[in-house]
């Protein structure tokens, strides 16, 4: 009787498939270092030099994310992102986390309510098992029914349960939370832990069609996420200085089709300074709602994450007189409190969100000045300067990654 192929035996069916997957996974790969090129600004070392950095990122993010938990380990929680990696326009003020779901089955979702602000939960097809992406149901942290000690449930599932209940379709496999940290100081997470509610785990080891598919997975996400993000900067270049709504920006509803929140109004730029200009960005008095600004790269990366130096919150910036807020992006501090340093960059991204049930608020203003022309503050340097060694809140709770 002849033995059974050794699985590195390059005749095993086995092993072939997992040789054709990695080729296919190099030329993925390849191609997808071509599509960075192309978007690379000409004659901007810094711009290509972070734009590898960026694709190593993603790379790494997409090979974690499609092999994790894949085997007999079950459904678990853990972080969106990479070390590192600032993907999407990562919220310093934010952590990431998200579970993998299997749409035939239901789960629950035990946690202990942290300090922090806004708390919410999504479920969405991702699209890359095949089939259209889309966002499949949400919960926000303000109709979270919470127990005296802290701790609550959630049932995941696509029959309508009582109490806490966050739906799922047939095309479901992700699970997403976000939760919001205005203050280092407030920085206590949550903790959440997610089973199946018949209580058993996904079955087996990890399978050649797991790896195969996992390998498929974590070519395609990095061309994807390129594509998508580098289309919305070009669109944003094209006129600088400005804010732009998503639904102006990719068509009504489009943002919570993509990974959005139906808590969260996203306002995108593309901003460009000369040395001696800064940008101002105004936040109008009388505005209760908690809110974050931060400026990126031309990848869509924070500047100088952990830290708290480009970005700020409701929490962190001083008002005005009148209650308004300027920010003051700048490449060095005019002396001013809310100011946004560039990181030795002249152009990028910049983001602000407004948090909270979805209302007609106003745009965000912004507008170019001389540095020479900005209004100083006694302490404003001083106070400015705390923030350079300060983790960002999100960092801070997070702990990890």
């Amino acid at each position: 009787m002849t033995a059974d192929p050794s699985p590195v035996d390059p005749g095993h069916r086995g092993a072939r498939r997992l040789r054709q997957a990695w080729e296919d996974y190099c030329e993925v790969i390849r191609t997808t270092g071509d599509e960075l090129l192309r978007q690379t600004p000409p004659d901007d070392e810094l711009d290509a030099a972070e734009g590898l950095r960026y694709l190593s990122r993603l790379v790494r993010s997409a090979l974690e994310q499609a092999f994790e938990v894949t085997s007999g380990e079950g459904p678990q929680v853990e972080p969106m992102y990479a070390a590192r990696t600032s993907i999407a326009q990562r919220n310093p003020d934010q952590i990431y986390l998200r579970a993998k779901l299997d749409a035939r089955h239901d789960y629950r979702l035990r946690g202990w309510r942290g300090s922090g602000g806004a708390l919410s939960f999504v479920t969405r097809a991702s699209g890359f098992g095949g089939g259209e992406e889309a966002m499949t149901g949400f919960l926000d942290g303000a109709e979270l029914a919470v127990g005296g000690d802290g701790t609550f449930e959630v049932f995941i599932s696509q029959e309508h349960r009582e109490g806490n209940w966050l739906p799922v379709a047939p095309g479901s496999d992700l699970l997403m939370v976000r939760e919001l940290f205005a203050d280092p100081e407030e920085a206590l997470p949550s903790t959440l832990v997610i089973e199946r509610v018949d209580g058993k785990d996904q079955e087996g080891l990890l399978s050649i069609d797991a790896a195969v598919g996992a390998l498929t997975q974590a070519a395609v996400m990095p061309r994807a996420i390129l594509e998508r993000f580098g289309d919305w900067t070009q669109r944003c270049a094209a006129e600088a200085n400005r804010f732009w709504t998503m639904d102006e920006l990719l068509g009504a509803g489009e943002i919570l089709r993509v990974g959005g929140s139906p808590s969260i109004d996203y306002y995108l730029g593309y901003w460009a300074l000369e040395p001696d200009q800064a940008l101002l960005v105004e936040v109008p008095p009388g505005r209760a709602e908690p809110w974050s600004f931060q400026l990126l790269n031309y990848w869509q990366e924070n500047l100088n994450l952990p830290y708290s130096s480009s970005h700020l919150n409701r929490a962190t910036a001083r008002a005005g007189e009148d209650g308004g807020i300027h920010l003051v992006v700048a490449p060095r501090n005019p002396g001013v409190a809310n100011w946004i340093d560039t990181a030795r960059h002249d152009h990028g991204v910049m983001l602000f969100r407004w948090f909270g049930p979805v209302v007609e608020r106003p745009l965000p203003q912004a507008w170019l000045v001389g540095l020479d022309e900005v209004p100083t503050e006694p302490d404003g340097a001083e106070r400015a300067a705390t923030r350079r060694n300060q983790v960002a809140p999100g960092y801070l709770a997070r702990r990890i990654g």
